[in-house]
């Protein structure tokens, strides 16, 4: 566990460094000269037992530490510099809201759900100006970024970008964890399947539903449906947007790029 110590003026703070998370241990003590007092300790237990047995009001924050998504975006898209400056600040934007949202929560089980909750009010300063489909002639050309990701202590997640273009859709498919989904701009039809059997790969529709800006539904292997194909209407005279926030993967480790489990012929 790595340690360090800094000075903001009259502030001195301790950083813990563990898998990816940085802890930050202090208590205030008001007779003090300097009134925020260091202590060094591995575990936040013992920090709130000090804490307590001194009467002082204890200082804790939360810090995730998240991965650089520039790797994992498209080639054209990093080579656009207006786009990538904007991309960057929506995901700078984006992290700040998150650990704002988390600084008092120290159970990442609990973080990755806290960020589900509160999506829309994440992306709330979201820019969609930067996002198109890779290839508007292509049937599954959409887009797809990465915004941002974290290991989180063993409950990975990540956030990506969709522009899906007229008369695109995706592919029917299913995920290896919780897909939480977030409709940006536009509209997009919604179809939901089950596998008629556990050995057979035909799909049966269950439903259809039209989905519009600021909507927001959940798809997985724990929730009621998985299965689930998106489109634009082929007479949309705009792109739509979605933001999803998958559970179980960074977004950027190998076998961690993607969170689709199986792709199914198209029904």
């Amino acid at each position: 566990m790595a340690v360090s110590a800094f000075n903001q003026g009259s502030l001195y703070q301790t950083s813990y460094s563990n898998n990816q998370t940085s802890t930050l241990f202090a208590y205030i003590n008001p007779n003090k000269i300097q009134p925020v007092e260091i202590y060094q300790s591995p575990k936040l237990s013992n920090f709130q037992n000090k804490v307590s047995s001194l009467g002082l009001t204890p200082y804790f924050e939360n810090k995730l530490t998240f991965v650089d998504p520039i790797d994992n975006l498209p080639l054209n898209f990093r080579n656009d510099k207006a786009a990538l400056k904007a991309h960057q600040t929506n995901s700078a934007e984006v992290n700040q809201s998150i650990q704002e949202l988390i600084k008092d929560e120290s159970s990442p089980e609990t973080i990755r759900n806290l960020i589900a909750e509160n999506l829309p009010q994440i992306l709330e300063k979201f820019n969609s100006a930067p996002y198109s489909p890779k290839n508007f002639n292509d049937l599954h050309g959409y887009g797809k970024y990465l915004l941002t990701g974290s290991d989180n202590q063993g409950f990975p997640f990540c956030i990506h970008i969709f522009s899906i273009g007229p008369n695109q859709e995706t592919p029917p498919h299913d995920h290896i964890g919780r897909c939480v989904s977030l409709i940006k701009k536009g509209q997009v039809r919604e179809i939901l399947y089950v596998k008629d059997s556990s050995v057979s790969p035909a799909l049966t529709v269950v439903d259809e539903r039209e989905r519009f800006t600021n909507d927001v539904v959940a798809v997985g292997p724990e929730e009621e449906f998985d299965i689930h194909k998106i489109s634009v209407d082929k007479n949309s005279k705009q792109n739509a947007i979605l933001t999803h926030l998958y559970y179980g993967i960074n977004g950027v480790s190998k076998k961690q790029e993607s969170s689709v489990n199986k792709i199914y012929s198209n029904n």
